[in-house]
């Protein structure tokens, strides 16, 4: 059995859209387990156990939904490590971001993103696109090394 395995592990700096990226979670999956972080510091703390992390016992997430823009370390560089380090390197990372930007859609693919979603600002499309990620990655998606949800291990 995995102990303290968030299913999710959201990196995003805005404590609204954190809220309602968890109310669209809950509504479409409501036992799903969650850790929030708010900026990529605390993000990359997190994931490799460093600094005030390295004392504390949980498992990596299954999936990592994560802001580019995001304060101390920016997302495009988390994600830039967590695909160069074979301890993370097959966690699915979504980035879900307001930025429309060509150039960071492409570097972020290059470097490994598997999905890259462009926030809307209807909330009700938000929650959908949310709820869809969350079925697909955690429910329909086959993921490698780990333990889906519902399956033993939850």
């Amino acid at each position: 059995m995995i102990i303290n395995q968030p299913e999710i592990l959201l990196i995003e700096d805005s404590e609204y859209e954190a809220e309602l990226t968890f109310k669209a979670l809950k509504a479409k999956m409501p036992a799903i387990r969650y850790h929030h972080l708010r900026n990529g510091e605390e993000a990359l703390q997190y994931l490799f156990k460093e600094g005030p992390c390295s004392d504390r016992s949980y498992s990596l997430p299954l999936v990592v939904i994560l802001d580019l823009d995001l304060p101390k370390t920016r997302g495009i560089e988390v994600l830039k490590v967590m695909k160069s380090d074979p301890r993370t390197k097959s966690i699915p990372v979504i980035i879900v971001t307001v930025s429309t930007s060509e150039e960071e859609m492409q570097q972020a693919y290059t470097l490994g993103a598997n999905s890259f979603v462009i926030k809307p600002m209807n909330f009700l499309k938000f929650s959908l696109i949310i709820a869809d990620i969350a079925n697909y990655w955690l429910l329909v998606n086959d993921l490698p090394n780990y333990t889906k949800p519902g399956q033993g291990g939850f």
